[in-house]
């Protein structure tokens, strides 16, 4: 069985303590935790980036085109970030400055939503 081992005195009496250690004035538990949240943070963005790959490859073999797989990313994007209006826009401007130079753009499109 251990002893108890008595800490330090100080000049007080009181028993010393570490402040630097107490504080964390040299960070090194910050560090850590940051360090650890950096490699949580990784993992998980490893873990999507084969995901990704894993769904482009069903993409491909469902016989999507490159394109097509792009476009399902890119829509996948904006949903994600929030900017489907922002891109709604710009198809909205594209269409305007088409029809200006006699371009249509989306005439293949039967119907529209």
């Amino acid at each position: 069985m251990e002893k108890d081992v008595p800490l330090p005195l100080g000049d007080d009496g009181e028993p010393k303590r570490d402040w630097g250690k107490t504080l964390d004035l040299n960070r090194t538990t910050l560090t850590r935790d940051m360090v650890e949240r950096y490699y949580d943070a990784m993992m998980r963005q490893q873990v999507a980036a084969d995901d990704i790959k894993i769904i482009t490859a069903a993409a491909k073999e469902a016989e999507y085109k490159p394109a097509d797989i792009a476009a399902m990313k890119g829509v996948a994007k904006l949903q994600m970030t929030g900017k489907k209006d922002a891109a709604k826009e710009k198809l909205e401007a594209l269409e305007r400055v088409a029809a200006a130079c006699g371009m249509d753009l989306f005439g293949w499109a039967s119907v529209r939503g």
